[in-house]
């Protein structure tokens, strides 16, 4: 799949019966869910002025925290970018299992020294590459990833199914240091499928926003302790799930009318962007994004952009994604 896109996992079986599940909402009596202050947005308006450059895509897109853009070619390797738009150096020798191929490259994260690392869920592998494109590590993990997040002695994976423990450290070794995300949703171990959303980190401390459900969290980094969990804008409830059985496997899925609460997260300027699923719920004529601004520190929403085009903000810059096209603009705020 393509990187940032919102997976359904689930297993089909020929003669299965599916049934489906309701999931009660009062059952995460284990953590204390607090509210926003507020119902109602407050706006702010981004207009894009001034196109800086066209790219060809074929995959999700990175942006470090310097300006550079990576971007996943049709053959599998990872294309870099100057702020300018100049090709720079590629990542990668294509699809394969081997060192430095990729089979399904979940996610990219770029270090402070400018080093990358792709998680690939389809090897359940994690490689290192210099910031001119040479490979220094492959490592094997135990888990497959969804998302990475590289630490000062180590990294951090989101799993991409969690029946007890959503995140995973690791040190350079791929040995697990720590396993925390417990309890998170109702249901867990039964439900893993709930669990799906993404993360971000920033200093010592994990983010973590759901896909289908109006929360945002954040954990400790040094011992994986919950340090607060939060409604979100979009106040969506937990879906139904529907089951079914397929041979040995139970198989799952969310409900396809379910409602999406959020569709990405970053952290921008001490403060926290959860791209939301409001733009899917009510639709209007053309592209937009809505983006909710909240305190890194607690969790308390801000306020929140629109923008009348798709995409995500990025060191004051609007970068507009397209089937095969990303577009970098200079933004006005209003």
């Amino acid at each position: 799949t393509a990187v940032g896109s919102v997976v359904q996992w689930y297993l089909t079986g020929e003669n299965a019966e599916s049934h489906w599940e309701p999931v009660e909402p009062n059952a995460l009596s284990q953590q204390e869910i607090k509210q926003q202050k507020t119902a109602e947005r407050k706006w702010k308006h981004i207009q894009c002025i001034e196109k800086r450059w066209d790219l060809p895509k074929w995959g999700g897109v990175t942006v470090d925290d310097f300006g550079n853009v990576y971007l996943w070619d049709y053959d599998l390797t990872l294309k870099k970018f100057s702020p300018l738009g100049q090709f720079i150096t590629r990542f990668g020798k294509g699809r394969g299992g081997g060192p430095g191929e990729f089979l399904t490259p979940n996610d990219v994260a770029v270090d402070n020294d400018l080093s990358v690392w792709v998680c690939d869920g389809g090897t359940g592998m994690v490689t290192v590459f210099d910031s001119d494109g040479s490979l220094r590590k492959t490592i094997r993990i135990r888990s497959l990833p969804y998302r990475i997040q590289p630490l000062r002695n180590g990294f951090v994976i989101q799993k991409v199914m969690a029946s007890q423990y959503l995140f995973e450290i690791y040190d350079l070794s791929g040995m697990v240091k720590l396993e925390f995300g417990s309890n998170l949703v109702p249901l867990q171990e039964k439900f893993p499928i709930l669990l799906a959303g993404t993360m971000v980190t920033h200093n010592d401390d994990l983010y973590y926003t759901f896909f289908y459900y109006g929360r945002l969290m954040a954990f400790s980094l040094i011992d994986g302790k919950l340090k607060y969990a939060i409604g979100t804008m979009d106040r969506v409830s937990i879906p139904k799930v529907q089951t079914r059985e397929a041979g040995e496997n139970l198989a799952m899925r969310i409900d396809p009318e379910a409602a999406i609460a959020s569709l990405d997260l970053y952290f921008e300027s001490d403060n926290l962007i959860v791209k939301s699923g409001v733009t899917l719920r009510e639709p209007r004529n053309g592209p937009r994004t809505v983006l909710d601004v909240y305190a890194a520190a607690d969790g308390q929403y801000l306020y929140s952009y629109e923008v009348p085009k798709n995409g995500f903000l990025k060191n004051g810059y609007f970068y507009e994604t397209a089937d095969t096209l990303v577009t970098k603009w200079e933004i006005r705020i209003d």
